[in-house]
């Protein structure tokens, strides 16, 4: 027992490293920004577990062996189910082979679990499967870790990189002062190494010209799975951003507010700084 509960503490402390790297500062990591997400997906799909460890323990215990076996069939369909999460949380991250590749291995090692399973299983009553635990506790201690602590990840990852923004927006104003002008675009071959926001889970930081200033924006995961955000800066308060960039070839004016994010605008403390969440 003394060895799975190890085990168990060795898988947590792995599972929450992964999960809240990208928020720590650091180089940009896109390895760490996929499977963050991933284990965040698995946080809440892996719930369906918990009822079947939780059943299954009690059936292991009452040593009703053909139910149990059952319950233990049942968990590896749900695992299936899980591993198909996961792997489409892949693929929204532009990581589709990475999302194929857990596709094939986790259902090669299921259907031959499976397979192994036999019906006249040799639970003893009085004794029981230690998997059950790993079904119950992980999900369990996962999913609270992430409620309690990823809107502070989110939070701090977000200053930093709005700190480390500054010698960015000073060298743009420098520029202004001396051409009486904003640069028209900041793209270049290494644009991502030389104002690295210095946050493994933030990319690199945007530049565009806007009316009479200019946004500054970066991305990093949000607090909600099926959200991305855009944290920006406007000296001018006059923060804009669109989903699509077809919306821009396409629409002017109030059509093309009606498409930005403006509806889910939040105002940050550090002034002239918000961010946009699209779904």
């Amino acid at each position: 027992m003394i060895k799975h509960l190890i085990r168990i503490a060795v898988l947590l402390i792995v599972a929450l490293l992964l999960m809240f790297l990208p928020f720590l500062p650091g180089r940009y990591d896109s390895l760490a920004v996929n499977l963050s997400y991933m284990i965040q997906v698995f946080c809440h799909s892996a719930l369906l577990f918990i009822p079947l460890g939780l059943l299954w323990t009690l059936l292991d215990l009452t040593g009703k062996k053909l139910k149990s076996a059952f319950i233990e069939k049942l968990s590896l369909i749900v695992a299936g189910i899980v591993a198909i999460s996961i792997a489409l949380a892949a693929g929204s991250r532009e990581s589709s082979l990475f999302g194929i590749t857990i596709i094939v291995i986790s259902f090669y090692f299921l259907v031959k679990e499976y397979r192994r399973v036999n019906v006249s299983r040799t639970s003893e009553k009085g004794t029981f499967n230690p998997i059950a635990l790993y079904l119950v506790i992980i999900p369990v201690v996962l999913f609270v870790a992430r409620s309690i602590f990823i809107t502070r990840a989110v939070e701090y990852s977000r200053r930093i990189a709005i700190e480390n923004s500054e010698s960015l927006i000073q060298d743009i104003e420098t520029y202004y002062q001396n051409e009486n002008k904003y640069p028209v675009s900041l793209q270049a071959l290494h644009s991502d190494g030389d104002y690295p926001p210095r946050v493994i889970g933030i990319r690199q930081y945007f530049y565009e010209p806007n009316g009479d200033a200019y946004n500054l924006y970066f991305e990093q995961l949000s607090t909600k799975l099926d959200m991305e955000e855009i944290v920006m800066f406007n000296k001018l308060d006059e923060h804009q951003f669109a989903a699509h960039a077809k919306d821009i070839l396409e629409f002017t004016g109030e059509e093309l507010a009606l498409r930005r994010g403006d509806r889910r605008k939040v105002k940050l403390p550090t002034p002239h700084w918000v961010y946009f969440e699209f779904d």
